[in-house]
């Protein structure tokens, strides 16, 4: 008996309306498809086990407001691949410590930490070290503060990998 091979993507249907797929194949055939809308423009799209449990969990960056910040902002939403097969949320997060610029999932750590790229108040940038903890992201230090986009992006793109 040959194990489930999950594929998992982002399926752009405009600029605001996205879909995330998760197809599970068996010896090479589709035995199930799950999908779930995203009505909101997507900045950031990856996967990693943030919850520890050998399954991957998706990670997805989105551009809206929310009910206590009616500003547009970057915003980080967790969602988990169920038993059966299907997406549900994890964590649809309002916002980080500081005004999130991008994230991406490190595939080197079992749970996934979730790295950072945010704007400190004086406008530079900082990169920031996060774990997937019962409900939410909690923060768990920095890697580098006070520094420019490009430096935080090489950062970031070095501590991923």
């Amino acid at each position: 008996m040959g194990e489930n091979t999950l594929h998992i993507f982002l399926e752009q249907v405009s600029d605001t309306f996205n879909i995330i797929r998760v197809k599970t194949f068996k010896e090479g055939n589709l035995v199930h498809s799950s999908a779930y809308p995203l009505p909101y423009p997507i900045y950031r799209f990856d996967v990693g086990d943030v919850t520890g449990n050998g399954i991957p969990d998706i990670a997805v960056g989105v551009v809206k407001t929310t009910t206590f910040d009616p500003k547009l902002a970057k915003r980080p939403f967790l969602f988990k691949i169920s038993d059966e097969g299907e997406v549900r949320k994890l964590w649809m997060g309002s916002r980080v410590s500081q005004p999130l610029e991008d994230f991406a999932i490190s595939k080197n750590a079992t749970p996934a930490k979730v790295l950072t790229i945010e704007r400190e108040q004086s406008g530079k940038f900082l990169v920031a070290i996060y774990r997937y903890h019962g409900f939410g992201l909690e923060h768990n230090g920095y890697i580098k503060r006070e520094i420019s986009i490009e430096e935080a992006y090489n950062l970031l793109k070095r501590s991923v990998s």
